[in-house]
């Protein structure tokens, strides 16, 4: 009886230390990256665009063309919970038709709000039957080389990728072309394609650092993306009232992102105006 209850007390032991061996095992593979991807997926939009191009013949090229479906693809970040989505410019400019899905497989159609070519960003809009989940939003001021960034998007159409790397540099000045500049980048190795435009770059946190907006054409593993408080400033105007429901309040704010720092200051108020007579 004695070798029986030592032989059941030895299985019970071997048992416990296997399931916490299991449990520990568990808790590694949980790692922060994975932790900060599972935060902000579900603020992640895969866009899907299309629009037409008329085929003309060479030679005679005054003739009818004949009209052909291009299709297009991009990401989004969701910024406000009533259905508003951030992306680049490029990726909705003249497209006729533009499908937004979430991650957890619901799927809309979505509409440009408002849009600004020169610092190519834009906000669409889709309805949905219920308050969407925003992405946490970080910061881009206290970014630091060699920081780990992970970049989440459509590429090449293959939806939701995801790709790890560093902060390669900051402050970066890039040409795209005779039409399309851009300051102040954040430089990252973490693999941008065609397709993870407008989609978040992360930190570890899983809050929104950067909006993924190039490649280098030829390089490997040399993407950039527009830092977020730069970004964050352009939105603030596409998402002004004046601008959406041409409502004049008067009032010009800043916001003041830096750590821990998180304010909103007035910067001016116009005499006479809704604002001033509020009292700001």
């Amino acid at each position: 009886m004695t070798h029986r209850l030592l032989a059941f007390g030895l299985c019970c032991t071997v048992w416990l230390t296997a399931s916490v061996t299991v449990a520990q095992a568990e808790s590694l593979r949980e790692t922060p990256l994975v932790k900060a991807i599972k935060r902000a997926a579900p603020s992640v939009v895969n866009i899907h665009t299309e629009k037409s191009s008329v085929e003309r013949d060479q030679v005679f090229a005054a003739g009818n063309g004949k009209p052909r479906k291009i299709n297009g693809m991009g990401t989004g970040v969701v910024i406000d919970e009533r259905g508003y989505i951030v992306t680049n410019y490029h990726v909705v400019a003249d497209v006729e038709l533009i499908r937004a899905s979430l991650d957890d497989g619901s799927s809309f159609t979505a509409t440009v709000v408002s849009s600004d070519r020169e610092h190519d960003l834009a906000i669409i809009k889709v309805s949905a039957s219920k308050p969407l989940t925003v992405m946490p939003a970080g910061t881009s001021s206290d970014l630091m080389l060699g920081e780990p960034v992970i970049a989440v998007g459509n590429a090449f159409g293959y939806e939701s990728t995801v790709t790890s790397g560093i902060v390669s540099a900051l402050s970066r000045d890039v040409e795209v072309n005779a039409t399309q500049s851009y300051r102040n980048l954040i430089q990252t190795d973490a693999s941008i394609n065609p397709g993870n435009s407008g989609g978040p770059l992360l930190n570890m946190n899983g809050e929104v650092v950067g909006i993924n907006v190039a490649i280098r054409a030829g390089a490997q593993r040399i993407g950039f993306a527009i830092p977020i408080d730069d970004a964050r400033q352009v939105v603030a105007q596409l998402m002004s009232i004046e601008q959406l429901d041409h409502a004049f309040h008067g009032l010009e704010a800043k916001d003041v992102k830096q750590g821990e720092k998180r304010e909103m200051h007035v910067a001016s108020v116009i005499a006479d105006s809704p604002a001033a007579k509020a009292g700001l």
